[in-house]
């Protein structure tokens, strides 16, 4: 069907136009809704970017801070031995038993002596003949000497006595070695203690026959202990020997005051620590050995050390960050943590005292873009 272009102008090109034109007013009014300083003067009450963060900060004080390392062992006796027989025979005496307090050189068993005191004088007895023989042989000796010198006595007599002489000299130190070792052997059948201390395993009944080199009692002495502890390697070189020590014990023994004796100067690469003993007296034998204990090490104080607050750091990728706040931009800084005393942190290294750090906001911040400070935390006093 045809129309005329009158009618088709007003049913369809108009009513579009005028539609084109109202959607055009409109979003030029959003616009400027959006915008309404367009002359290019701002109204807002500062200068900063819209990306700007707020945050508190504090300065990186200087703080003394005190260390203490905390360790657990086993109190060991500084002196512990295993009594053996030395000789074989019949045990005919046991004086000791455990828990019994002894002194040094004090009998605790006794073998048979019989038999080798029989031996003791056959050996005594061999020797007297022996020295008899070798004083012949001596004089002997020297009378052919003599005799040779005087040229009464032929060279094959000189030397017959002395291969003699030298035969009976040999032959009485022998004698001699025998009765040692059959002394040697009589004062083996009685066993000693060889220091002062408590008896704390026996192995051997009266009337039985001990054989060479079986235990006969356990001899501990109490009155120095020690504990083994392994510390870690950050801490190598700050511990001296000499310095003092806190025991506490899980069992009901109260606190004891010891002294670290020894310092392992070489570290385990396996475990990253190195061992140190701790020694405590113990005069009246009252801690027990293998007791475990808890021992406290107060190090040297560290001195005006570079310090923040526990809320200024935050962590990255398993590493300790801080903000620094800087010419008004945030600057992502890696430090590494020291001692935690109180709610301050020292930093081993990092920052320097007096740098400006955030405290809070901190979600939000981004290396390098501008930030507002809005008040300061700062709070004073030494840990």
């Amino acid at each position: 069907m045809n129309y005329p272009i009158s009618r088709w102008l007003k049913n369809y090109i108009l009513p579009l136009t005028t539609i084109t034109i109202l959607l055009l007013f409109n979003a030029c009014g959003s616009k400027q809704a959006s915008n309404p300083n367009t002359n290019g003067t701002s109204t807002s009450q500062d200068n900063f970017r819209s990306d700007t963060a707020t945050v508190q900060t504090t300065e990186v004080q200087p703080h003394s801070f005190t260390r203490e390392i905390t360790s657990t062992g086993n109190l060991v006796a500084k002196q512990h031995a295993q009594l053996r027989t030395l000789v074989p025979g019949k045990i005919t005496e046991v004086n000791m038993d455990i828990g019994d307090h002894v002194k040094k050189g004090e009998v605790l068993l006794q073998i048979r002596k019989r038999d080798y005191q029989l031996a003791l004088e056959q050996a005594e007895a061999s020797l007297a003949q022996a020295r008899a023989r070798y004083d012949n042989a001596k004089r002997e000796y020297n009378r052919i000497k003599n005799l040779y010198q005087a040229g009464s006595a032929s060279e094959q007599q000189r030397d017959q006595s002395e291969s003699s002489y030298q035969q009976a000299e040999a032959a009485l130190k022998q004698a001699k070695a025998a009765r040692d070792d059959a002394q040697q052997k009589l004062d083996d059948t009685t066993i000693r203690a060889p220091y002062e201390g408590v008896i704390t395993s026996r192995y051997v009944m009266e009337g039985e026959y001990a054989n060479t080199g079986e235990p006969a009692f356990e001899i501990t002495d109490l009155s120095v202990l020690e504990a083994e502890m392994d510390i870690p390697e950050r801490y190598a070189g700050s511990i001296p020997k000499g310095l003092k020590a806190k025991l506490t014990f899980t069992a009901n023994f109260q606190t004891y005051n010891g002294v670290v004796s020894h310092v392992n100067p070489s570290i385990d690469p396996s475990t990253g620590t190195f061992t140190i003993k701790v020694k405590v007296k113990n005069p009246d034998y009252t801690l027990p050995s293998g007791l475990f204990c808890t021992s406290s090490l107060e190090l040297p104080t560290f001195k005006d050390q570079p310090a923040v607050p526990e809320e200024a750091l935050n962590e990255d990728e398993g590493q300790a960050i801080v903000w620094v706040i800087k010419d008004g931009k945030a600057q992502k800084r890696q430090v590494t943590k020291g001692v935690t005393q109180g709610n301050w942190v020292m930093i081993d290294s990092g920052l320097k005292i007096g740098e400006q750090v955030a405290v809070s906001g901190t979600s939000t911040l981004i290396d390098g873009y501008p930030v507002k400070s809005q008040g300061s935390n700062t709070s004073n006093g030494q840990s």
